[in-house]
């Protein structure tokens, strides 16, 4: 655009406070609209301004900004920065575009990546949340197993006890009466007395090979 030709630009100045504060009580109905036929290009915006009629973020314009794109914006004593509308033509902006509204504080630090060491964290903590869980799905599993073996397991000892008791039954009703004695357990019988030992006798040889006392002597018989 050959901005020699034309009129020459004028900055309006808007008293602001700062561009914070600007920000923050700026009715967006309010908005300016973009320039008409009869509008002259030397029109300025606060950057919330400049960002709601080019339809973009504030801080899309602020980096416009620090990155050199818009040269005719300056600052002005009150500390707001005024963009011309000719820079943001001039840098090819699509004025009169409704402009997203601006993220919340919070909203920005949720979208910003998570660290490179707290990402590895999460990560590793994650693995580790599923190997727990893999080692008690396997362990429920292993108790279940157990339990339903070892039930079936008594069950068979029932049935076995069940059915011996059934066969003894049956084997009772077809002994005869005095045989039927030898299979229902009955007293302990009584073991027989202890011998007495015997009383020696004179003149009988003994188990060493002596003879007893007869008239008080010991004989010793000669072995045959």
């Amino acid at each position: 655009m050959d901005m020699a030709r034309g009129p020459a630009l004028t900055r309006q100045h808007v008293p602001m406070t700062t561009d914070d504060e600007h920000d923050q009580g700026q009715d967006p109905g309010t908005a300016p609209r973009a320039p008409g036929p009869g509008s002259g290009l030397g029109q300025v915006f606060t950057q919330a301004e400049a960002a709601r009629v080019c339809g973009v973020g504030r801080t899309t314009i602020r980096r416009w900004r620090q990155g050199g794109l818009l040269p005719g914006a300056y600052e002005t004593p009150e500390g707001t920065w005024m963009i011309p509308l000719a820079d943001l033509l001039a840098h090819g902006a699509q004025v009169g575009t409704p402009a997203p509204p601006d993220p919340s504080p919070a909203a920005e630090e949720e979208a910003q990546p998570p660290a490179p060491a707290a990402a590895e964290e999460v990560a590793r903590l994650r693995t580790e949340l599923e190997r727990v869980r893999a080692e008690l799905v396997a362990a429920e599993h292993r108790a279940e197993v157990a339990g339903t073996e070892a039930a079936g397991l008594q069950k068979r000892l029932e049935e076995r006890a069940e059915h011996i008791a059934d066969l003894r039954r049956a084997l009772t009703a077809l002994m005869p009466a005095p045989e039927r004695a030898g299979l229902e357990p009955g007293p302990a019988a009584s073991a027989p007395p202890a011998a007495p030992p015997s009383a020696s006798v004179p003149g009988q040889q003994s188990g060493d090979g002596h003879q007893e006392e007869d008239g008080g002597r010991w004989w010793k018989r000669r072995r045959r």
